[in-house]
């Protein structure tokens, strides 16, 4: 069901926010499902009616699963193989805890760990990571979203507006025969043993499930563009399996998916997709490491459902590859998503080694004791979190502050002086010459130009 409302004077009309109103009070999300129900704003005439055209097409998709190196309809499949009992140990999940919190805990390597295979953390607990040109929020459930240069307008996967809520705009998964499953506890939540670990610049996620162990390593690139996902699977049964690696995404490619949903075009390739906004000329690339094809994809009722094709009408867009396994054995499928087409994902593996040596060094002061772990952590979230990406799980403002990031660096004074003298300079860049600054801006000067005081006294100090 899609609702049209005019946008007027850039500014968000009052039926638009009547039809959302109206929509969540009638539970019609509650009966199929909330990410199939929008509400959606048109600029102008031309998006209505593409709007419209998606909308009446009436076209229906039919489920699918990637097997063998080709689809198969779903009534077609045989029984799934993961059901089997493995013949291995349980892997012990944060078993290197030496520090216990609560829930979960700090390992040797002041990195957090976390068993979710019982019960989930109290609200989401999230990883920043970002060098500035590419960036990502990802929380222990695989939830998160990521994003180009600015968090708020260059979004390449959909952020979940909700302070409580953590939906999953990056979904891996894996399929056998009939059945799939999360590599994250979210969004399937299949009966697995779910780990996981947050460490200096990227998170690992373990599953196991049926005789199939997963992990997944999801970290931002320091010389590329991109992010990449490291998803090692290893057949534990004693029999070969035919296995399906998915990989989709909630594609935004602007600010939000409401301004962007209409003009989002799909060119599948070799070893991925090309998803093309045609209204602002952003593009993003889903990359396999080897041959893919291209997939639409829901998750209803807590069931990953896969179409043979890329369309509007589905939540996901994304690839998937086979992937064939003989007893004990093990193999790598690497994907990424990036603003760019990269040329080579082989070296993944250098990638990762440069991005554990440059986050080493944002942990050089420490205490002694509890709070040797919060030292660790602090300078390094401040430089994600604040510096680079200027996001959190529940804002997401893109924008330098000038106040408060001013008083953030003072965390970094010690670890790294040449990034606070290149913040320093970047405010003194946004200081008029009557002494007053802009408050905050989003490069290169888009902000408000305040007379507050203490502003400047932060440049000072």
């Amino acid at each position: 069901t899609v609702l049209f409302c005019r946008y007027r004077r850039n500014e968000y009309p009052t039926e638009f926010f009547d039809a959302e109103h109206e929509v969540e009070k009638s539970g019609v999300r509650s009966a199929c499902g909330r990410n199939r129900v929008m509400v959606y704003k048109c600029a102008n005439e031309e998006e209505r009616n593409v709007l419209k055209k998606h909308c009446a097409s009436g076209k229906t998709l039919e489920r699918v699963m990637w097997q063998g190196g080709k689809f198969v309809r779903y009534c077609e499949l045989s029984e799934s193989k993961l059901n089997r009992k493995s013949d291995l140990p349980q892997p012990e999940f944060a078993s290197d805890i030496v520090r216990p919190l609560g829930f979960g805990g700090f390992t040797e390597r002041f990195h957090y760990a976390a068993d979710l295979s019982e019960k989930d953390t109290p609200a989401p607990w999230c990883n920043i990571i970002s060098d500035g040109d590419m960036g990502t929020v990802i929380t222990e459930s695989g939830g998160g979203f990521s994003f180009g240069c600015n968090s708020r307008q260059s979004k390449l996967t959909k952020w979940c507006n909700d302070p409580v809520k953590d939906e999953v705009s990056e979904l891996i998964a894996i399929t056998c025969g009939n059945e799939s499953v999360s590599v994250t506890k979210k969004p399937l939540e299949n009966a697995a043993r779910y780990g996981v670990v947050h460490a200096f610049g990227y998170s690992v996620f373990t599953c196991e499930y049926g005789g199939i162990t997963a992990k997944l390593t999801e970290f931002v690139s320091r010389d590329e563009t991109r992010k990449i996902y490291d998803l090692q699977i290893r057949n534990n049964t004693g029999e070969a399996m035919d296995i399906g690696a998915v990989f989709a995404v909630r594609p935004v490619l602007g600010d939000f998916a409401y301004n962007t949903f209409s003009s989002l075009e799909y060119t599948p390739y070799d070893n991925g997709l090309e998803i093309f906004n045609r209204g602002n000329g952003e593009r993003a690339y889903l990359q396999c490491d080897c041959q893919t094809a291209a997939v639409g994809a829901d998750v209803i009722n807590k069931e990953l459902v896969l179409y043979g094709e890329v369309s509007a009408s589905a939540c996901y867009a994304g690839v998937t590859a086979a992937v064939k396994l003989g007893a004990g054995e093990s193999k790598t499928v690497k994907f990424s998503l990036s603003p760019e087409k990269c040329a080579d994902m082989r070296d993944s593996q250098k990638e990762f080694e440069k991005v554990e040596l440059f986050y080493d060094r944002l942990a050089k002061v420490t205490f002694d004791g509890e709070f040797g772990y919060l030292t660790k952590w602090l300078p390094y979230q401040v430089y994600n979190a604040r510096m680079k990406a200027r996001a959190g799980f529940y804002q997401v403002s893109g924008a330098y502050g000038f106040r408060d990031q001013l008083q953030d660096c003072l965390a970094l004074l010690y670890c790294d002086p040449s990034l606070v003298r290149e913040h320093i300079l970047e405010c003194a860049r946004h200081q008029f010459k009557e002494g007053d600054v802009q408050h905050w801006w989003h490069p290169p000067a888009i902000g408000v130009r305040t007379h507050m005081c203490d502003d400047r006294l932060w440049l000072v100090y």
